[in-house]
C-alpha cells in the first residue's frame, strides 16, 4: 500500500536536476499501471541519465557507485511524465541504494508544463509541435521493446551494443527534455501546487470492487460463448469468432455496395475497410433500413461483434487489471492539465471522465446477484451489456468504515459566462441565480415591458421558450429524465452527448433564418451532425444517403442503455405521442423484411434466454408484413391554411393491427412508431410481437392531421400531394449552448435519434433550426422578432461579450506587445502565441496563431496529431464562440482547481474529480459533506460576486443521488 510521503523540510529550488530512467519488468506497465509496475519485484533499473542545471548528460548503471550528486540533490526534479522517475525514486533507488526519497514538491512535469502551455504532452511531439531543435530518437522504441520487456520464455536480451544504444537514447532524451523545457513559459507556483494536488489525489486512488469486476468479467465471458455459438451457427462454421481475421471480409462479400461504403477507411491515402464500432454501427443501421444492403443474417453477426466488444466490460477488465494487490485501489487515474485548450484534468487508465453517467437503479441488490452468478436479465436489465454498463460507476466505492461524498456545481458554467462580462447587465443574469427569481418570467417580463408580478402564464410560457428553446417545441431531446419537448428542458436536466450525461448553459434563441428539412427536422443549411468521425452539413446529410445512414447510426449506436424511455417519457408527458402525421407518397411500401429464417432462430434462442416472452412472439415473427401501405391520396403535415379549405378525406391506410387503433385515436407518427418497433431489438423482441395482421382502415378521423385542432388543411386531389423538403423555408431557430465538453446533445428525428453540435458559447456556426411550434402557437415573423428582442433585453450581456471577445484577439493580433481586454480576460500577442489571462492570473494560448487568407485568426491545434511527413502541425480556426467557450470552461476548471486545494488543506482526501465534480472518501460523511458545501459554494477571493451552488449526496457506491 502506498503511504503519504511527507513533504521535504528544504528545498533549494535555484538548481534543477534533468532526469529519466530506463528500465525492465515482467509486469505490464500499459496493462497493470505505473504503480503497480513499480511495486513489482521484477522491476528493474536499467540507467539512469540526468545533468544538473546546463551541465553535461551523465549516465549511471547499476553496479557503479551512486551518484552523490543525485543522492545528496534538494532542488527541482524535472523529468517528462515524472510520476514514473518519482515513483521509481521511491520503490526502488531509495530503498536499494539508501537514498534519502525525495518531496512529492520537488518534482516538476515536463509533460504538465507543456500542455499547461497548450502543447501536446509526449516527448516527441511537444518537440515536433514546438520546432525545437532537440527531438526525441524514434529508435527508442524499438531499443525498449528489445531490451525492457521480457521474451517469451520470460528471461531477458542480454546485447551490450544495443545497451550502449539505450544509454545513449536515454541521455538524447534528457537534453530533449531540458530543450523543450526551457523554450517554454514556466508552469506558476499556483500550477505547480495544483499539480501535486493532483499527484497526491493519484497517490491516494479509489477503491475498486474487484469482485464485483470479476463477476463482470466472468458474465461477459458466459455472454461471449453464447455469443460465439450464434456466430458460428448463423455462419455455418465458416466464422467461428468475431475477433476472427476472416469475419471482415465474411461481412464484405455478404453486403451491397452502400453497405461497402460504410465499411471504408483511408489511411495514408489508401482505401480500406474496417469493421470497427462506427462501421458495424452503421452497417447496423443500414440492416433496419435496407435488408438487402445488409441481409438479417450478416446483421445478426454483427450485432454480435458488438455486443462482445463492448465497451463497458473492457472497462471492468482494465479497473481489476490497474488495481492494487493489496487494497484493490486504482491509482493514476487523473492527467493534470490534459485538456490543453482549458487545463481541464482528462482521465487514464480508469478513463473516469468517460464513465456512463446511467446507474442501476438497485446496485447493492445487481451486485450481489452478480457476484453470487445469479441471472441478471431481465430483471436488472434487458440485456447483459446493459446491466454491466449501469454498475460501471457501482463499481467504485469507499473503504471499510468509510463513505463518499459526491458533490457538484450547478450550471457552474451558466454562471461564469455572465460573470466573466464584469457588466452591469451579467450581474443582473446573476442576480437571478442569487435572488431565486424564475428566469422565463425575467425574459417574458423584458419581451412584454411588464412587470415581474404581472406576467401571465401564457407569457412566461414564451420567456421559458426564449430561456431554453433550442429547437421546435414538439422535438424531443435526450435528458436524464428521458426524451423531453425543448421546452420543458431546464439547466437542471442533463443531456445525452453520445457518451455521458452532460450539462449545458441553457438554451438560446437564434432568431428567424432560413431551413432546410432533415429527416423532419428543420436546421440551418451549415449545422452540424455527427456522422461516426465526422462532423457533417445538414445540406450534405440530406442529400447524400450515406452520411444519413450513418448520422442515424451513430445516433441509435450511442444511446444510452435505457432506450425505451424515449417512449415511455413521452406518452406519459403528453398522452399521445408529440408528433403530426406525415404525408406519404401513394401506395408507400417500407418492407422492412426483418422476419426470415435467420431471425426466426434467433427469436427462438431469446425465447430460451428469456422464458417470460410469450409464445406468441415467436409464431408471430413466421410472418412477414408491410410496415404501411397508403392507398388513397393523403395529405397532412401543412402550415395552417391562411384560408378557408375543406379538409380531405383519406379513403383507406393498410398496416398492421397494433399501430392502427393508435394511429387512428391519437394521431401519431405511423412512422415514429415503425422506427420504435425496428430498434435492432435492443430491448428484445417483444417489441415486434404485435405486428402480425395487415388492417384496412376505411377512413382516418381528423385526429391525424396536424392542424386538426384548426379545423381545416389544404385541399388536395386524389393523387397524394407530399410535401417537398427540397425547398427552403424561413423559422424561428435556436440552439443549447455548451452541451458539455463534446459540445453536443441527442435529439430524435422522423428516422432516429441523431448526434447534433450545439452552438457552444456564441452559437453563430451551425445554428440549429426547427419548427417553431410552442405551445401549439405559430408565431409571425413580427412576434418573433419581438422574442428575439426581448430576450436580448433580458440578456443583454451576451452578444456583446462575445463580440468583445472577438475584438479583443483581433486587436492583439495586429498590435503585438500590447494587452487588450474583454470583460475579465486579457488578450496579448507575442508574436508567435495569442496569450490569454484568466481572472485567476492563470494564462494560455492559442499557439503559432496567424491571420489566414480569409482575415481568420488560426492556430496549431495541439491534439491534432499530424501525419509523419506533414510539413506544418494540423491548424483550426478561432473564432468568438470558441473562445467564450474556451475561457468559461477554463475558469470553472480555476474554481475546481482551487476548491480541490481548499479540501486538501481541511484534511479531506478527494479520490475523484470531473469537470463539475467532486468525490471524497470520508470516516465522517457529515462533517465531509459540510465542508465541501462551504468549500464549493464559497468563490476564490479573484471570483467575488460569482454565486455559486452545490448539489452533494452521500453514498457508499460510486454513482448519482
Amino acid at each position: 500500500m502506498l503511504s503519504p510521503r511527507p513533504a521535504a523540510d528544504v528545498i533549494d529550488m535555484q538548481d534543477i536536476l534533468w532526469i529519466d530512467f530506463e528500465s525492465l519488468s515482467k509486469c505490464d506497465l500499459g496493462g497493470r499501471g505505473v504503480y503497480n509496475y513499480m511495486r513489482d519485484p521484477s522491476t528493474q533499473v536499467l540507467c539512469m541519465s540526468w545533468a544538473v542545471n546546463d551541465n553535461e548528460v551523465q549516465t549511471w548503471v547499476p553496479g557503479a557507485p551512486f551518484p552523490a550528486e543525485v543522492k545528496t540533490f534538494r532542488g527541482q526534479i524535472r523529468a517528462h511524465n515524472a510520476a514514473f522517475e518519482r515513483l521509481l525514486f521511491w520503490y526502488i533507488l531509495c530503498p536499494d541504494y539508501d537514498i534519502p526519497e525525495p518531496a512529492l514538491e520537488q518534482f516538476y512535469c515536463t509533460a504538465a508544463q507543456a500542455r499547461a502551455n497548450c502543447a501536446p504532452g509526449s516527448l516527441e511531439d511537444v518537440g515536433r509541435f514546438s520546432g525545437a531543435s532537440m527531438r526525441k530518437d524514434h529508435r527508442g522504441a524499438q531499443l525498449v521493446r528489445a531490451l525492457c520487456m521480457p521474451r517469451v520464455d520470460g528471461t531477458f536480451r542480454e546485447d551490450k551494443q544495443l545497451f550502449a544504444e539505450l544509454i545513449e537514447y536515454c541521455e538524447q532524451d534528457v537534453r530533449a527534455m531540458r530543450a523543450v523545457s526551457k523554450g517554454m513559459r514556466e508552469l506558476s507556483d499556483d500550477e505547480l501546487a495544483e499539480y501535486h494536488t493532483n499527484e497526491r489525489i493519484n497517490d491516494r486512488g479509489v477503491r475498486v470492487d474487484t469482485d464485483l469486476c470479476v463477476a463482470a468479467i466472468n458474465y461477459a465471458s458466459a455472454e461471449v460463448e453464447d455469443i460465439q455459438a450464434i456466430v458460428r451457427e448463423v455462419t455455418a462454421g465458416e466464422i467461428t469468432s468475431v475477433r476472427s481475421p476472416k469475419m471482415r471480409q465474411w461481412v464484405f462479400d455478404r453486403v451491397g455496395d452502400q453497405a461497402r461504403e460504410l465499411m471504408a477507411t483511408y489511411k495514408d491515402g489508401e482505401k480500406k475497410y474496417s469493421i470497427d464500432k462506427n462501421a458495424r454501427a452503421s452497417l447496423l443501421s443500414l440492416a433496419d433500413e435496407d435488408p438487402e444492403q445488409v441481409p438479417p443474417d450478416v446483421a445478426e453477426v454483427i450485432q454480435c461483434a458488438d455486443d462482445l466488444w463492448a465497451s463497458s466490460v473492457a472497462k471492468f477488465a482494465r479497473l481489476r487489471s490497474l488495481a492494487d494487490d493489496d487494497d484493490a485501489r486504482v491509482r493514476g487515474a487523473f492527467v493534470f492539465a490534459g485538456g490543453s485548450a482549458t487545463g481541464r484534468a482528462s482521465s487514464y487508465g480508469a478513463q473516469v471522465h468517460n464513465f456512463a453517467r446511467k446507474t442501476a437503479k438497485d446496485p447493492d441488490a445487481a451486485r450481489q446477484a452478480m457476484v453470487r452468478g445469479h441471472k441478471i436479465v431481465p430483471e436488472f436489465g434487458k440485456r447483459v451489456t446493459d446491466v454491466l454498463k449501469g454498475m460501471l460507476r457501482p463499481s467504485l466505492l469507499a473503504a471499510e468504515g468509510k463513505h463518499l461524498v459526491v458533490a457538484d456545481w450547478s450550471a457552474i458554467e451558466g454562471r461564469v459566462n455572465p460573470w466573466l462580462t464584469a457588466s452591469e447587465h451579467g450581474d443582473d443574469k446573476l442576480d437571478v441565480f442569487r435572488s431565486g427569481l424564475d428566469p422565463y418570467k425575467v425574459n417574458a417580463a423584458a419581451t412584454f415591458h411588464t412587470a415581474y408580478e404581472a406576467v401571465t402564464g401564457e407569457e412566461r410560457q414564451v420567456g421559458k421558450v426564449q430561456e431554453l428553446a433550442c429547437v421546435a417545441g414538439c422535438t424531443l431531446v435526450l435528458t436524464n429524465s428521458g426524451w423531453m419537448a425543448i421546452t420543458d428542458i431546464t439547466e437542471q436536466h442533463k443531456l445525452w452527448d453520445g457518451e455521458s450525461w452532460v450539462t449545458h448553459a441553457g438554451l438560446v434563441r437564434r432568431g428567424v433564418k432560413q431551413t432546410i428539412n432533415v429527416c423532419g427536422m428543420y436546421a440551418t443549411e451549415d449545422h452540424l451532425f455527427l456522422a461516426q468521425h465526422d462532423w457533417v452539413a445538414a445540406k450534405t446529410v440530406r442529400s447524400i444517403s450515406s452520411f444519413q445512414t450513418r448520422a442515424l447510426a451513430t445516433g441509435s449506436e450511442n444511446l444510452p442503455w435505457s432506450t425505451a424511455l424515449w417512449r415511455n417519457t413521452a406518452r406519459q408527458r403528453y398522452g399521445v405521442w408529440p408528433f403530426n402525421a406525415p404525408a406519404v407518397r401513394l401506395h408507400t411500401l417500407c418492407n422492412y423484411t426483418i422476419f426470415l429464417k435467420a431471425l426466426l432462430r434467433a427469436a427462438t434462442r431469446a425465447l430460451k434466454r428469456h422464458p417470460a416472452t410469450g409464445a406468441r412472439t415467436t409464431l408471430d415473427m413466421q410472418k412477414r408484413v408491410q410496415t404501411t401501405r397508403t392507398d388513397a391520396g393523403c395529405s397532412t403535415g401543412y402550415l395552417r391554411a391562411r384560408t378557408a379549405a375543406t379538409t380531405q378525406r383519406i379513403a383507406g391506410i393498410l398496416t398492421t393491427a397494433g399501430a392502427a387503433s393508435a394511429s387512428t385515436s391519437l394521431g401519431c407518427r405511423i412512422k415514429q412508431r415503425f422506427f420504435a418497433t425496428f430498434l435492432r431489438w435492443m430491448g428484445g423482441i417483444n417489441r415486434v410481437s404485435t405486428w402480425t395482421v395487415l388492417t384496412l382502415t376505411r377512413a382516418m378521423s381528423r385526429a391525424t392531421c396536424g392542424l386538426s385542432h384548426a379545423s381545416r388543411t389544404a385541399t388536395t386531389n386524389d393523387r397524394c400531394v407530399t410535401l417537398n423538403s427540397e425547398l427552403p423555408s424561413w423559422r424561428l431557430v435556436y440552439d443549447i449552448a455548451n452541451a458539455g465538453p463534446n459540445s453536443r446533445f441527442t435529439v430524435l428525428t422522423d428516422r432516429g435519434p441523431m448526434i447534433v453540435h450545439n452552438c457552444g458559447f456564441g452559437g453563430s456556426v451551425g445554428a440549429f433550426a426547427a419548427m417553431g411550434r410552442i405551445y401549439g402557437l405559430q408565431l409571425p415573423e413580427p412576434e418573433a422578432r419581438r422574442m428575439v428582442d426581448g430576450w436580448r433585453r433580458a440578456n443583454p450581456w451576451a452578444l456583446p461579450f462575445w463580440s468583445s471577445l472577438e475584438d479583443a484577439a483581433r486587436r492583439a493580433m495586429r498590435n503585438r506587445g500590447h494587452e487588450f481586454k474583454a470583460g475579465r480576460i486579457v488578450y496579448l500577442f507575442d508574436g508567435a502565441h495569442l496569450w490569454y489571462a484568466l481572472p485567476s492570473g492563470r494564462i494560455l494560448c492559442y499557439p503559432f496563431a496567424r491571420f489566414d487568407d480569409e482575415g481568420n485568426i488560426t492556430y496549431a491545434k495541439a491534439s491534432w496529431k499530424p501525419a509523419a511527413d506533414a510539413k506544418e502541425w494540423p491548424r483550426a480556426r478561432l473564432w468568438r464562440g470558441l473562445q467564450c467557450e474556451n475561457v468559461t470552461q477554463a475558469t470553472a476548471n480555476d474554481i475546481l482547481r482551487h476548491a480541490l486545494r481548499q479540501l486538501e488543506a481541511l484534511g479531506e482526501d478527494v479520490v475523484l474529480h470531473v469537470h463539475d465534480e467532486i468525490v471524497c472518501e470520508t470516516d465522517d460523511p457529515e462533517r465531509t459533506l459540510a465542508n465541501m458545501q462551504r468549500v464549493m459554494c464559497t468563490p476564490p477571493n479573484w471570483a467575488g460576486g460569482l454565486p455559486l451552488g452545490v448539489e452533494a449526496h452521500i453514498m457508499r457506491r460510486y454513482g448519482k443521488g
